[in-house]
């Protein structure tokens, strides 16, 4: 029992650490990317998409998934993500419309946890946030190698990032409506749903 309590333990710590770590390569990135060091930059971008990957099969190789480690998880790849677009942004290689719709997403996100919606839940959430990953790693790697199809890939990778926020903006809200409703529902529901009472 103790051993395995010690190894759940480190399993978190682990998992929770490689969560993390997208925050020191994403101000990694941005620093890359300022000083005009396109191969370092994707070189960092691969890293923290490996690590977004293996915080994951480690809290499962380590029987430690939690709720707390998944918002964890949420919450530092929109912090990283968001930093990176906001800068992307300020250089004109992407249209506000990207952050207002991770804001969004993410907002509606955060209501669904606070009011009892597990955050494994909502897939298309987690996969629009694998697409950004994606997208921004194949911009870093046209800047780095394929300058002049940068401009192409932008488009290319604005627009599936649209259309993935867009579709997560979508779940979120069809899915925070109905846990709406339920809540309605348990609290009584509407005053016309109720039995009248006769004197």
């Amino acid at each position: 029992m103790v051993v395995k309590a010690s190894r759940a333990r480190f399993g978190r710590v682990l998992a929770d650490s490689l969560s993390l770590s997208r925050l020191a390569f994403a101000a990694l990135i941005l620093r890359c990317e300022s000083g005009n060091f396109p191969i370092a930059a994707f070189i960092l971008f691969v890293v923290m998409d490996v690590s977004d990957v293996l915080d994951g099969l480690a809290a499962r190789r380590f029987g430690c998934q939690s709720a707390k480690g998944a918002a964890l998880d949420s919450g530092v790849d929109f912090a990283a993500l968001l930093a990176i677009v906001i800068f992307d942004v300020q250089s004109g290689d992407l249209p506000v419309l990207i952050p207002a719709l991770m804001a969004i997403s993410f907002g509606s996100f955060v209501l669904e946890t606070i009011l009892g919606g597990p955050a494994t839940k909502a897939r298309v959430g987690k996969y629009s946030g694998a697409v950004l990953y994606f997208v921004l790693t194949a911009g870093a790697a046209g800047r780095a190698f394929f300058p002049p199809a940068e401009r192409t890939l932008a488009a290319i990778g604005v627009a599936v990032s649209a259309i993935a926020l867009c579709l997560s903006v979508m779940e979120n809200g069809i899915s925070l409506l109905g846990r709406l409703r339920t809540r309605r529902t348990k609290m009584g529901g509407p005053k016309a749903d109720r039995p009248s009472v006769r004197p």
